[in-house]
């Protein structure tokens, strides 16, 4: 699977970012597209692609002193993983979902799953949703914050069965993205 360009940009930035608190002004993302493309970005195409990653919540926008600033949230970071991971750099651990999110709150269950895909979770069954990336904490998280506690379970598993099969889901193949010298 190629690399779009916006995904390109988020690996960059996470290069940049070494604390999620780190914040980048336009001209910090302008001189980066450059580094990377080696051309001066077209001017619509940088804000297109910050509006969109704003969107999505990759980024959030703040106004500073002398413009705006941007920083990637926790499902940036969330979305970056998925990007760079492998088997090489895996704990060895899958992360489980189960829930069972009754019908009178449906629009919970499915802002709740919804989450859960955009934490990096896929969908193994149904209800039973796996990642193999350590987001445990922003999963209760979420859980408290729909208050569907008495819901949901997570669990941390060592195994599942057809693993390999399922862990070629989580990982990209971006061999054509280089940033900083590393290979992605």
């Amino acid at each position: 699977m190629k690399l779009t360009l916006t995904e390109k940009l988020l690996i960059v930035l996470n290069e940049i970012f070494e604390d999620i608190d780190d914040v980048v002004t336009t001209h910090t993302w302008n001189d980066y597209f450059k580094k990377i493309y080696n051309k001066t970005p077209v001017r619509e195409r940088v804000r297109s692609t910050i509006q969109y990653l704003e969107k999505k919540k990759y980024v959030e926008v703040y106004k500073g002193e002398k413009g705006k600033l941007y920083k990637i949230t926790p499902y940036g970071r969330n979305k970056i993983r998925s990007y760079i991971f492998s088997e090489e750099n895996w704990d060895k651990k899958w992360r489980i979902v189960i829930f069972d999110i009754p019908e009178d709150k449906k629009n919970d269950r499915d802002y709740f799953r919804y989450k859960l895909k955009e934490l990096g979770f896929k969908k193994l069954q149904k209800s039973v949703w796996v990642c193999p990336f350590d987001i445990i904490d922003e999963t209760k998280e979420l859980v408290n914050k729909l208050r569907v506690k008495s819901y949901v379970k997570c669990i941390l598993a060592d195994y599942i069965d057809d693993q390999e099969k399922f862990l070629s889901k989580f990982i990209v193949d971006n061999k054509s993205l280089t940033v900083k010298n590393k290979k992605y």
